[in-house]
């Protein structure tokens, strides 16, 4: 790869042996939790983006498939990212009728981080400067959204390193 390049999370997840889902794609799924999942007129999909599970082929990570190309990347960016630095996987709580999942806050963090250098490295960032990109163009080029752009760019340092080189 070049610093040019755009990561396929896709293709990092096969790399590490990942298998990545959406809901329709599992056959134990009923219809209604499906809908449930992913259908905007009968259930909640703006409430969930991803999660991995540990099963007896490997590392599964079920994504939603209503969400937008940038959010989906950013999404797979961040499971991966847990896969990588070996967080356990958080636990599924019944509280007051709710199925919740317990989670590190300080992993979450973590896995912000390295998802974000994953699918934008600092030799990108530095790239996309050189030639004039704007944070909009980057996030076209390497589809992200423009917040994961505009928060890299910012903790690249790379427009004090562009001002001190100039």
């Amino acid at each position: 790869m070049t610093p040019a390049d755009r990561l396929d999370p896709r293709l990092l997840a096969e790399h590490h042996g990942i298998t990545l889902l959406t809901p329709a794609e599992l056959p134990s799924l009923s219809p209604g939790d499906l809908a449930e999942l992913t259908d905007e007129s009968d259930g909640h999909p703006e409430t969930w983006s991803a999660i991995t599970l540990e099963t007896a082929q490997g590392p599964l990570t079920i994504y939603n498939p209503t969400h937008s190309v940038e959010r989906i990347n950013n999404s797979l960016g961040h499971e991966i990212a847990h896969f990588l630095l070996g967080h356990p996987h958080g636990q599924m709580q019944l509280v007051d009728g709710q199925l919740l999942r317990e989670y590190d806050e300080a992993h979450e963090r973590q896995a912000d981080w390295l998802g974000g250098v994953l699918l934008l490295p600092d030799t990108a960032i530095q790239h996309a400067a050189r030639r004039g990109w704007s944070r909009e163009e980057t996030a076209a080029h390497h589809q992200l959204s423009r917040e994961l752009v505009n928060w890299r760019w910012g903790k690249s340092g790379v427009d004090r390193y562009m001002t001190v080189r100039a």
